[in-house]
C-alpha cells in the first residue's frame, strides 16, 4: 500500500485551485427580448428625470424608491442595481429581505441583457448623492443574474454578513470618522472586489464622471481609471491586503464557513446552559 503524505500549504494551494475551476461562469437564461421587455415593463417605477441622471435618453431603466416605511430618516440610502431578469428579480426579492429593514432602498432596474453593467447603479448613487449631499450610500448590485458560479453566491451572503446589524457599524463608522472613503470587506489595490461598498459624498465627488464602459471590470476598477482619484481612501475591513482574486474568494469562503461554525457553537451553548437550567429545575421541583 502506498501513502501519500500531503502537508497543509499543498492541500490549501489544491482547494484554491479547485475553486478556481468552478469558477467557470454560464449564462442562467437565453435571450428571449419578448419575455424579457414585458417582463422588464412590468415594474412600476418612480419618475426621474433620466436624462438629467444619465445625460442620454434611455427606456433600458427604471428606478423605483422602495422602503418598509419604518424609520426612513435616520436609515442609509441604499442603491440596489438589479438586472430585471427571472434569476435578477428572485435575487431582488431575497437580498430586500435584509436591506429593506435598515436601509432606504433606491432599485435601479436594468433590462437585460444589461448591456450598460453596472454604470447605471453607480451613476445614480453619485448623482443622488452629490444632489441630496448625502454622506454614506450603500451600493450593492443583484451579483449572479446573468452568470452563476459559486463565488457570486458566496459574495451576496457575505453582504448579508457584512451590511447588517452589527457588522455594518465597522464600515459606516470608518467613513463617519473620516479614516477612509470607502469601506467594503475585500479590496485588492484600488480594486472594490466584488462591488459592494459603502462609499461617502467626499469619495464621489472626488469622481468627475462615472463613465459608460464597454468593460464590465471597468466598475469594479473605475478609481485607477482617473488620476484625481488617488485622493480616494479605500478601506477592507475583513482583509485590506489581498493580492489576487483567487486568494480573496477562497478568503471570502473560509470567512463564512468560519462563521457559520462561531453560529453553530452559539447555538450550541446556549442549548446546553438550557438543559443544565432545565436539569436544575427538575432537581429542585423533586426535592
Amino acid at each position: 500500500m502506498i501513502i501519500f503524505s500531503l502537508d497543509n500549504k499543498f492541500i490549501i494551494y489544491l482547494f484554491i485551485f479547485c475553486l478556481a475551476l468552478s469558477n467557470k461562469t454560464i449564462v442562467t437564461n437565453k435571450f428571449n427580448s419578448t419575455y424579457y421587455d414585458l417582463l422588464f415593463n412590468s415594474i412600476e417605477y418612480d419618475y426621474y428625470n433620466l436624462s438629467m441622471i444619465y445625460n442620454f435618453s434611455s427606456n433600458s431603466i427604471k428606478i423605483k424608491h422602495k422602503s418598509n416605511g419604518k424609520n426612513i430618516i435616520n436609515k442609509i440610502v441604499c442603491i440596489f442595481g438589479v438586472l430585471a431578469n427571472e434569476k435578477g428579480l428572485e435575487i431582488e426579492k431575497s437580498m430586500l429581505q435584509w436591506l429593506l429593514p435598515e436601509y432606504d432602498v433606491y432599485c435601479i432596474y436594468q433590462k437585460y441583457p444589461g448591456k450598460l453593467f453596472e454604470y447605471p447603479a453607480l451613476r445614480f448613487a453619485q448623482w443622488i448623492s452629490n444632489i441630496l449631499k448625502i454622506p454614506i450610500i450603500l451600493y450593492v448590485h443583484t451579483k449572479g443574474a446573468f452568470k452563476k458560479a459559486i463565488f457570486q453566491e458566496n459574495a451576496r451572503a457575505l453582504w448579508k454578513l457584512e451590511f447588517t446589524k452589527p457588522r455594518n457599524f465597522i464600515y459606516i463608522q470608518l467613513i463617519k470618522n473620516n479614516e477612509t472613503d470607502i469601506s467594503l470587506p475585500f479590496r485588492i489595490g484600488m480594486t472594490t472586489l466584488y462591488n459592494g461598498m459603502f462609499i461617502s459624498n467626499r469619495a464621489f465627488n472626488l469622481i468627475n464622471t462615472i463613465d459608460k464602459s464597454k468593460n464590465r471590470y471597468y466598475y469594479e476598477k473605475f478609481f485607477m481609471f482617473n488620476k484625481t482619484l488617488e485622493k480616494v481612501r479605500i478601506k477592507g475591513v475583513i482583509n485590506d491586503s489581498i493580492v489576487k482574486n483567487i486568494h480573496t474568494h477562497y478568503e471570502c469562503y473560509k470567512y463564512l464557513q468560519n462563521n457559520k461554525k462561531s453560529e453553530q457553537k452559539k447555538k450550541f451553548i446556549i442549548i446546553y446552559l438550557i438543559l443544565i437550567l432545565i436539569v436544575y429545575y427538575i432537581k429542585i421541583r423533586i426535592k
